[in-house]
């Protein structure tokens, strides 16, 4: 991707709180990272909604069991990978899955 693309990338992306999201709608995942917040090590995925390019932060629970692997291969295939908010589970954490290939 050439600079001014990516300069015109950064300038539309918005981050995304989990619960802003549509249940059970698959987000294509764009891209994965591994950051560094004041609460931690995290992972963040950029996905697509529609129109819209969004950064969500991975709790922690989930962004503990994406691999360096993992974000490779999402890096390598970008709106392969989906991202799908079911909401709360019964313990009252935000319940997430990953599909692929919709």
């Amino acid at each position: 991707m050439e600079l001014t693309a990516k300069f015109q990338c950064v300038s539309s992306v918005r981050t995304c709180k989990i619960k802003e999201l549509c249940m059970n709608t698959p987000y294509p995942i764009l891209t994965a990272e591994r950051a560094m917040t004041h609460l931690g090590r995290t992972v963040i995925f950029t996905i697509l909604g529609g129109t819209d390019v969004l950064k969500v932060f991975l709790p922690k629970r989930y962004a503990r069991v994406v691999s360096n692997k993992d974000i490779e291969h999402i890096n390598k295939h970008p709106r392969f990978h989906y991202l799908i908010y079911e909401g709360f589970d019964n313990l009252s954490r935000y319940s997430l899955q990953i599909g692929h290939g919709y």
